[in-house]
């Protein structure tokens, strides 16, 4: 999975950067920044970084929805799951 520059989450667009200086410390992988609309990842593993990238949209997608208080277990469990879902059936995600 290529993590793009700028992800649409709900028709918003979100700036997504690789950073060592995230605002919640070392022991996070990423964060989001609704009002800013900002996507932080720590630099890691590919798959790894895919995982976060996948958890931080998770979170952008329930904001969006107006779910405030996210169960961090539940995101990251579908962080995985789709990450699995995607890395298991690439060509249902290829266009044509």
């Amino acid at each position: 999975m290529k993590i793009p520059s700028k992800v649409l989450i709900n028709g918003i667009p979100y700036k997504v950067s690789e950073t060592n200086n995230l605002q919640l410390g070392l022991n996070y992988g990423g964060e989001i920044f609704y009002n800013e609309q900002e996507i932080n990842i720590r630099p890691s593993s590919n798959e790894c970084k895919e995982i976060t990238f996948l958890h931080e949209c998770i979170h952008g997608m329930l904001h969006s929805l107006g779910y405030e208080k996210h169960d961090e277990k539940m995101v990251d469990g579908l962080a995985h799951q789709l990450f699995m879902l995607i890395k298991d059936n690439q060509e249902m995600f290829k266009k044509g």
